[in-house]
């Protein structure tokens, strides 16, 4: 039979991969060379099933606090995103619309995995938009209100470097939100 998946691993040991089922039940054994990643493309048959262990309230749930990904596609169709933490949910529909507090950068590392992020604010005196931790008292927030549609992937928090987990980064790139480029060295 030839080995397929998908399947999760669930430890490594030198050179063996162990595997389960995604029901849980252990599958097999694997040398880490046999086997590969799973295609993106392919992602909803995991979250098929992941979702099928969850109840309806826990599914993409998003609290204040939680750190989202905003679609700003302009109406050309170019894509494009912002990073906002979510500071309320509205009562009336918390399933609906949320209130955002926007988050920026001024890293211009390669990466967007390794660029730290803070909150936005725009300065009263001269309409700057500031990125810090720290508010000032000519500082306001630059906030917004958004339908749940707007929001993509699902709730994550900044690592201690406040960064953007790679996975998310991952995700940005497979969906066309950001451009991954490989140099050669000659």
């Amino acid at each position: 039979m030839q080995f397929t998946g998908p399947f999760r691993i669930e430890k490594i040991v030198r050179s063996a991969v162990h595997l389960k089922n995604l029901d849980g039940t252990p599958a097999d054994t694997q040398n880490v060379r046999n086997v590969y990643p799973y295609n993106r493309e392919n992602d909803h048959i995991l979250q098929d099933f992941d979702h099928a262990l969850l109840d309806d309230d826990d599914r993409d749930k998003f609290e204040a606090g939680d750190m989202c990904i905003v679609d700003l596609t302009d109406d050309d169709g170019t894509p494009n995103w912002g990073l906002a933490k979510i500071s309320a949910v509205k009562p009336q529909n918390p399933k609906e619309e949320f209130h955002l507090h926007w988050f920026g950068t001024y890293s211009k590392a390669k990466s967007l995995a390794k660029r730290a992020y803070a909150p936005a604010y725009i300065d009263s005196r001269d309409d700057l938009e500031i990125y810090k931790w720290k508010k000032t008292k000519t500082l306001e927030e630059m906030t917004m209100r958004v339908h749940r549609s707007e929001l993509r992937f699902y709730p994550f928090s900044l690592t201690n470097k406040n960064e953007i987990p790679v996975k998310i980064v991952k995700e940005l790139v497979t969906d066309g939100y950001a451009v991954m480029l490989i140099s050669t060295v000659n």
